[in-house]
């Protein structure tokens, strides 16, 4: 395949894959941005996915994995009543294992929210009041919280 280099060069690369028939890996070999972007943009639309949605991921750690656990359940369903409550159309996952599950001797739990951005500033709310909350609960303990309004990867 031939690319093209930061100042204008090209040359010649080379993409090791599972899966040769995927629309992305094809449309990059026919340089078909247009038809990647439909492809794409669809698929986001579908799995709400932005740009359609907002998401909010919440990262739960500490070197007891059954407190990390405890909390991230009672953070995932303050967060989710009180959204529900609202009336807001959202859907929330969790808690589940985080990508890098124990790290540095700490147990990571990740909890993520979709949700529509005409309810951003109140989703938002919600959850910066229940994280503020659950810090109060949990800074005697070993728990630490992070809160990423606009995660760069969901995985």
């Amino acid at each position: 395949m031939q690319v093209e280099l930061d100042g204008g060069y090209t040359g010649e690369g080379y993409f090791q894959t599972y899966t040769p028939d995927h629309y992305a890996i094809q449309n990059a070999q026919e340089h078909d941005y247009e038809t990647f972007f439909k492809n794409e943009i669809q698929l986001r639309r579908s799995f709400m996915y932005p740009p359609y949605v907002e998401m909010t991921s919440l990262l739960l750690s500490a070197s007891n994995e059954e407190e990390v656990i405890k909390y991230a359940k009672k953070l995932y369903n303050r967060i989710g009543n009180q959204i529900k409550d609202d009336g807001i159309e959202f859907q929330i996952y969790g808690p589940s294992p985080g990508i890098y599950f124990r790290l540095r001797n700490r147990y990571r739990y990740q909890v993520m929210i979709k949700y529509r951005k005409k309810n951003q500033t109140r989703v938002k709310t919600i959850i910066n009041a229940c994280a503020k909350d659950m810090h109060k609960e949990t800074s005697r303990n070993d728990i630490t919280l992070s809160v990423d309004h606009k995660p760069l990867s969901i995985v």
